[in-house]
């Protein structure tokens, strides 16, 4: 093979050649244009509350206003398919905040090969309290009986635990069960 005759064939035919290889690049482009494309997607997260406070005691967290925010990401179709809400963490630091009602900024951690384009709102409401633990007796909740019957009813355990902000807990005045009808002789677990 001689360099002239290499050169020869290289230039033979040209301008064809060029404009079949622009003509091929250019379908190329457009068939696989969607996949190149960045689109965007909305998501309803849930907040998640994040508080490293130390000292005395817990805290708790209620009244969180909004409970989800909405979060639109950027990213390819492929990838945006793949994710839900679950992929997505939208969390508000309460650390070092004082008891009482709090306004925060909500921290978006986008996914992986995703851009996040907005968020709706940017900042949640809430109210930090102390965790209380209250133990309370269980009520039997019963309606007038059939006069025909003589029904016998047994509550077991006879008290309940609730856990929560104490401004939630301090609200709770009793725990309340209601019996099912139960045929005679048979016995059946009841929340």
């Amino acid at each position: 093979m001689e360099p002239r005759y290499i050169t020869t064939r290289a230039l033979h035919n040209l301008p064809q050649k060029l404009l079949a290889m622009l003509i091929s690049v250019a379908l190329w482009l457009v068939a696989t244009a969607d996949r190149r494309v960045n689109v965007e997607q909305g998501y309803d997260v849930p907040v998640t509350v994040r508080d490293t406070t130390g000292g005395r005691g817990t805290r708790a967290t209620s009244a969180l206003n909004p409970a989800t925010v909405r979060v639109t990401l950027s990213g390819r179709p492929e990838r945006l398919r793949q994710l839900n809400a679950k992929n997505i963490e939208a969390t508000v630091d309460v650390t070092g905040v004082p008891e009482g009602s709090f306004t925060r900024p909500v921290q978006i951690s986008a996914p992986t090969e995703t851009t996040l384009t907005r968020q709706d709102p940017d900042k949640v409401q809430g109210f930090v309290d102390t965790q209380l633990t209250r133990t309370l007796p269980v009520t039997l909740g019963v309606a007038t009986p059939a006069e025909s019957s003589l029904p016998r009813y047994t509550v077991s355990p006879a008290e309940a635990s609730v856990s929560g902000p104490g401004r939630v807990v301090g609200t709770v005045s009793q725990v309340v069960t209601s019996p099912s009808v139960i045929p005679a002789g048979a016995e059946r677990e009841l929340p």
